[in-house]
């Protein structure tokens, strides 16, 4: 049998067999791939196949035509094909001998890549193999198409680099595969990404930063970047905003800001100045989520803020921030120039009785820019001295209506002057205060002077004066029957009171002719003029009489003795300009009351010097501490005042007397110490008359200075104790960089507080009993100018060029003026004797007056306690508050 004769039957189907040496093949026809079927060889008689074999069971399969790495890992196929690849083929074929995993793409690393920052974009599975990876990053706008090969990593990793070609923008990214004769690519991954340049935005400009959400705002640079840079400190979701609370504040106020987004920062926050000299940094704070600007000493200026992070500006962003420093002055300067109206924000609070900012002051009681004043009294004529008459004041902004009243001063015959008379009762509107008289005594002129006050302050300085009819007196007629009777005892009378005359009038020619006698008033009573203006209740206190109060801001009786006093270190630290008087006076009164006043006003001066920052200006200005010293000494040293310059004061009243009366100018104990040519009476006046003033001018600054120094003895001990620990502490500060120092200080005290106002107002001292008259007070003014200068240790400046021929009696003086200082602040201290007995009344108006303002001030107070204080202090303190409210004023 040939083997040409031989097929191969499979089925329906067959095909010839090929022989060869010892084995023999049987081509497989294509339909049969895939199918199970039995084959055996034949013999091809006409056309019909006769076995020559047995039949066997055979399955035909082709790997090729598998195409997923699925199919071709299918159970079924596992022992025939394996995926090899990017092909299914047979697990005999020697390229894959084996069966290897099928590959998962599980994703990439990030759809946003950051240009400059990410080299390449990895893309990770299961089963991946070492292939050709081709990497395409296509944008259509602009057209682009970048092939870039990829990176077998590992199994699960494939890396795909960028290049600087590509930029930011939106890209469609896709992972192709092929392997070693493989005429095509598989697509394994595709995604769109993202390439952004957070580099890009505008240094320090955190809003267009943020404006790509990929991009996060880095403070410590002020650059825009990704938030892979881990050491920045981030803001990521939204800049930080601020709102200022206010743009005019006082000197004595912080600036606050309120964040109205997210603020993390805590440290190294600045806030700089930008000053006319440059640029102040202060520390800022955070209180209560709030920045807190601390404001540097400036007053009645306009100057810009920024908020800063380290360099960073945080607040503004864009336009310049400007605030102003508005120190508004106390009630008394409303009017002028100078003056409450005319600074803009000012305004007059009649709560508190300064001229303030409006958000120191209830809206309703604040009046700005525009004092009180009135313009007319109508009907203030011919005034029925039995009283009973209206009139009226005509102005503008009477307000507060339970705290203003007018008072009548009377002319008295008697002793030619105005005296205070009385209260009217008035009905008070915005622009009319209509009063009732009331009747006048036989010895009072027909002139009377109206003036408005609020509480004790003058409230308007307008004056008006209003006229009474004249005194009528009824002819009487005589009866007949006593004209001898009383013809006689008139006589016997008149003869005895022209004795008198005669009497008195050799009396006081007999001491003309000795020279100058004068008669020194009657020592006064000190304790009535040192608490002269708070012996009345001013305020309704709790039945307590606030001695919870008292003794927390004291630091004394029922909560312990306390050296730090932090609640009323927590007041001062929020005093204005405008609360300082009030302050000044009610602490003296009331540490007095508990036997502290030296301690405490011990502590104010050792503030003061240790924040002073140039010796000459130490107690120069109206700070606290120089304040509580003028009431201090005015309480203490009333006795020696009046025996050191009442006599004095008396002479040189006397001698300015017969001045005035000396018209041919040969009176020699009429003397005159005037300097100033334009306010020389006689204008006629020769350098020989000059030099005489000179001279007596002279003299008598020697007299009083003489008088000062040789007191001592009699001088208040705490007097002593005060300068010896400004001595000390100002010696300690300033003593290497000037010798002076202390001089300075305790000058500032004792002359500038103490000796010159008892010159200028000796009435209010306690040395003489009347105001002095225009021309005794031009004489005391030079007396006390000079007195300043020697205290001040310099000399007659330029200004007042009138003063410059006392240069060489200065000169002199002031060596002898720094012995006296020098004894006062090395002699040993006087035993402390005056223990003050403080009127009821002045202790509780004292307390009455701190309670209000720490009222007032109370958050800032608290916030104060919060940092300084314990929590005894906070809880005690925020007590009082809530049980007592605000104090109300007494009726008047």
């Amino acid at each position: 049998m040939e083997s040409a004769d031989l097929y191969c039957v499979f089925g329906d189907y067959f095909s010839a067999a090929i022989f060869g040496s010892d084995s023999f093949e049987c081509p497989i026809p294509p339909v049969l791939i895939g199918f199970e079927t039995e084959v055996y060889l034949g013999i091809n008689v006409s056309g019909t196949f006769s076995p020559v074999t047995n039949a066997v069971p055979f399955e035909f399969y082709d790997c090729d035509i598998l195409s997923s790495c699925d199919e071709c890992n299918n159970d079924a196929q596992l022992t025939r094909c394996g995926w090899c690849g990017l092909t299914c083929t047979s697990i005999s074929n020697d390229i894959c001998p084996s069966v290897i995993e099928c590959y998962e793409v599980t994703g990439s690393s990030s759809t946003d890549v950051e240009y400059g920052i990410d080299s390449s974009i990895n893309v990770y599975g299961n089963g991946l193999q070492d292939l050709i990876y081709t990497c395409v990053y296509e944008t259509l706008n602009p057209p682009l198409v970048q092939e870039i090969e990829g990176t077998f990593i590992s199994d699960t990793q494939i890396q795909c680099p960028l290049t600087p070609a590509i930029t930011t923008g939106d890209y469609s990214f896709t992972l192709l595969a092929t392997a070693e004769g493989v005429g095509y690519s598989e697509e394994l991954f595709n995604s769109v990404i993202n390439v952004f340049d957070c580099t890009a935005s505008t240094e320090n400009d955190c809003d267009q930063c943020l404006s790509n959400p990929k991009c996060n705002f880095c403070f410590d640079s002020g650059l825009c970047a990704s938030s892979t840079d881990t050491t920045c400190n981030f803001v990521t979701a939204e800049c930080p905003k601020f709102t200022l609370l206010q743009n005019v504040i006082s000197p004595y106020d912080d600036v606050i800001l309120i964040p109205t987004t997210a603020f993390e920062l805590t440290e190294e926050l600045f806030c700089e100045w930008e000053l006319g000299s440059g640029f102040t940094k202060l520390e800022a704070s955070i209180i209560d989520g709030n920045i807190t600007c601390p404001a540097p000493n400036v007053d009645d200026i306009t100057v810009n803020l920024y908020f800063r992070y380290k360099t960073l500006d945080l607040w503004p962003i864009g336009e310049e921030q400007k605030i102003t420093f508005r120190d508004c002055p106390l009630l008394d300067t409303c009017w002028g120039d100078d003056g409450c109206s005319s600074k803009s924000h000012c305004g007059l609070c009649t709560e508190i009785n300064s001229c303030t900012l409006q958000r120191n002051c209830d809206y309703d009681l604040w009046i700005e820019s525009t004092c009180p004043s009135f313009d007319e009294v109508d009907n203030g004529n011919g005034l029925n001295r039995a009283g009973g008459d209206t009139i009226s004041l005509l102005g503008s902004n009477f307000v507060d209506t339970d705290r203003i009243y007018v008072v009548l001063d009377f002319y008295d015959l008697n002793t030619d002057s105005y005296i205070s008379n009385q209260s009217l009762e008035c009905g008070i509107s915005t622009e009319n205060i209509s009063c009732t008289t009331p009747s006048i005594d036989d010895n009072v002129g027909t002139n009377g002077r109206l003036r408005i006050f609020y509480d004790d302050d003058l409230f308007a300085k307008d004056e008006r004066n209003v006229i009474y009819e004249s005194l009528v007196v009824d002819n009487i007629v005589p009866d007949n029957t006593a004209i001898i009777a009383s013809g006689v005892s008139g006589a016997i009378f008149f003869i005895i009171l022209l004795i008198i005359l005669i009497i008195i009038i050799i009396k006081r020619k007999n001491n003309q002719n000795m020279g100058l006698e004068v008669a020194v008033m009657d020592e006064p009573d000190y304790h009535a003029l040192a608490f002269a203006d708070s012996l009345t209740h001013q305020f309704i206190l709790p039945n307590d009489e606030f001695e919870v109060w008292e003794n927390l801001i004291m630091g004394s009786g029922g909560f312990g003795a306390t050296i730090s006093r932090p609640v009323l270190d927590g007041l001062l630290s929020t005093l204005g300009s405008g609360d300082l008087d009030r302050a000044a006076k009610a602490l003296i009164h009331l540490s007095l009351a508990h036997s502290l006043g030296l301690e405490i006003l011990l502590d104010v001066i050792d503030q003061e010097i240790e924040y002073c920052v140039h010796a000459n200006t130490i107690f120069r200005g109206n700070s606290l501490a120089s304040k509580m010293f003028k009431t201090y000494s005015r309480v203490i040293g009333g006795s020696y005042l009046f025996k050191t310059l009442a006599k004095m004061i008396a002479q040189l009243s006397a001698m300015v007397d017969r001045d005035k009366n000396d018209e041919d100018g040969i009176d020699l104990m009429a003397m005159d110490i005037e300097l100033d040519g334009d306010k020389m009476v006689d204008t006629n006046f020769d350098e020989m008359e000059f030099e005489s003033n000179m001279i007596t001018l002279q003299m008598i600054c020697q007299k009083i200075l003489a008088a000062i120094s040789k007191n001592k003895s009699i001088m208040p001990p705490e007097f002593f104790t005060i300068f010896q620990r400004v001595f000390r502490n100002i010696d300690e500060k300033f003593g290497d960089e000037d010798d002076t120092a202390v001089y300075y200080a305790v000058g500032g005290l004792f002359f500038l507080r103490f000796v010159i106002p008892s010159i200028f107002a000796p009435h209010v001292y306690g040395t003489r009993e009347d105001p002095p008259s225009p021309e005794l007070q031009r004489q005391l003014v030079l007396i006390a100018k000079v007195i300043q200068t020697i205290a001040n240790l310099t000399l007659p400046g330029k200004k007042e060029a009138y003063m410059v021929c006392m240069h060489d009696f200065i000169e002199k003086s002031i060596p002898k003026i720094i012995v006296f200082y020098d004894e006062v602040m090395n002699n040993p201290s006087p035993e402390r004797t005056d223990i003050v007995d403080v009127p009821h009344e002045a202790k509780c108006n004292a307390a009455g007056v701190l309670y209000n303002m720490a009222y007032m001030k109370k958050d800032k107070i608290l916030e104060y306690l919060q940092e300084h204080g314990s929590k005894r202090d906070r809880k005690q303190f925020q007590r009082i508050i809530d049980e007592y409210g605000k104090v109300e004023k007494a009726p008047r």
